[in-house]
């Protein structure tokens, strides 16, 4: 009997070792999944941390590149200031050493123009190259070269037929002179009349130019009939056939 007892105690013991064994191993497991999960966690952590680091870094070496071009560029100004005057150093600004203030002592003088040689001026230099100024005291008047020349306001008075100076054209009495001979004189045929006027009255002529159509045509009407097969008419009315 006493065999008996101990031994089911046996088996009951057996039993509770194992089903605790069982309990065991399952948290053994979850426990490395636990510590496996940990460790992913803690791996991605420290990739995160690298890639930082390596920023940072860059960023840390980019700052220094930086100071030092700062450095450089604030050393090469101290430099140049320092090659400069100094503040109170107010030398070649008007200012006056011996404490006058301002430089007044300074004149201002006054050179005159250079003045160009001069020269009597004769009829052809009216159509030149050259220009020429009337000096109402003196009958003498001066060359200008036409490069220098400069236009003026006033308005100096050229004749374009027999070139002086102190009148226009429509005012020449050489020019009405001319003129009147020309109409004294016989002429052989009413053309040759009319084209000497025309020459002495330009104005006159380039009017009628302008009035006058550039072609002439006769008086006649041209109608349009139905196109035939072979040949096209075009017939042609006179206003007396109307």
């Amino acid at each position: 009997m006493k065999m008996k007892k101990e031994n089911d105690e046996l088996k009951n013991k057996l039993v509770q070792l194992e089903s605790e064994k069982k309990e065991a191993e399952i948290e053994h497991q979850s426990q490395m999944e636990n510590a496996e999960k940990l460790r992913e966690s803690m791996l991605e952590k420290l990739h995160m941390l690298a890639s930082d680091n390596k920023f940072l870094e860059n960023e840390l070496n980019d700052m220094k590149m930086k100071v030092e071009e700062f450095s450089i560029s604030s050393r090469k100004f101290d430099k140049m200031l320092s090659y400069g005057k100094n503040s109170g150093d107010r030398s070649g600004l008007g200012f006056d050493v011996n404490g006058t203030g301002s430089s007044s002592s300074y004149v201002t003088k006054f050179v005159k123009a250079l003045q160009e040689p001069r020269r009597k001026a004769s009829n052809g230099e009216a159509f030149g190259n050259s220009y020429t100024t009337t000096n109402k005291s003196n009958s003498e008047s001066t060359f200008v070269d036409p490069k220098h020349f400069i236009r003026s306001k006033t308005f100096i008075l050229i004749c374009h037929f027999c070139g002086k100076i102190g009148h226009i054209g429509p005012r020449c009495n050489k020019l009405r002179k001319e003129i009147r001979t020309k109409h004294n004189t016989p002429w052989i045929s009413e053309k040759s009349n009319l084209k000497v006027r025309f020459v002495a009255h330009p104005k006159g002529m380039n009017r009628i130019s302008k009035i006058m159509p550039n072609s002439i045509t006769p008086n006649v009407k041209q109608v349009w009939r139905r196109k035939e097969t072979k040949i096209c008419l075009l017939d042609k009315m006179s206003p007396s056939s109307e």
